[in-house]
């Protein structure tokens, strides 16, 4: 796991901290000049207040001090492939597609939408 600097957070950002997932809402980095004349800088720069995006805990507030937090990470952004000429499904799979969901019963998740075991295999 690689743990991005201070300098790659950003208000908006999907963090995982504590084993859940949080947006960050509001970053405040010390402004205080660094001692060079220490031994050694102490860690803790940036004071990170997280939202929870769980169900369990949606919206609660947390504030972490960014550096010395155990386990943080920012979560990649993710984003849909782009669709080309040659990025839509065969044809020919379509009633193949169709048995597979008629024959297993598909899964209904939310209402009105059914999703098929077997599409990931196309």
């Amino acid at each position: 796991m690689s743990v991005p600097t201070q300098d790659a957070l950003e208000v908006g950002q999907l963090v995982r901290v504590r084993g859940q997932q949080w947006v960050v809402s509001r970053l405040d980095r010390s402004r205080q000049p660094e001692d060079q004349l220490a031994a050694s800088t102490p860690p803790g720069r940036t004071l990170v207040t997280l939202n929870s995006v769980s169900d369990d805990d949606l919206g609660e507030e947390l504030t972490v001090v960014w550096e010395v937090e155990p386990g943080r990470e920012v979560v990649p952004s993710t984003q849909l492939p782009e669709v080309t000429e040659s990025g839509w499904d065969d044809r020919d799979h379509a009633p193949l597609l169709l048995t597979i969901v008629l024959t297993t019963g598909g899964f209904r998740g939310r209402e009105g939408s059914v999703s098929a075991g077997g599409r990931g295999r196309f």
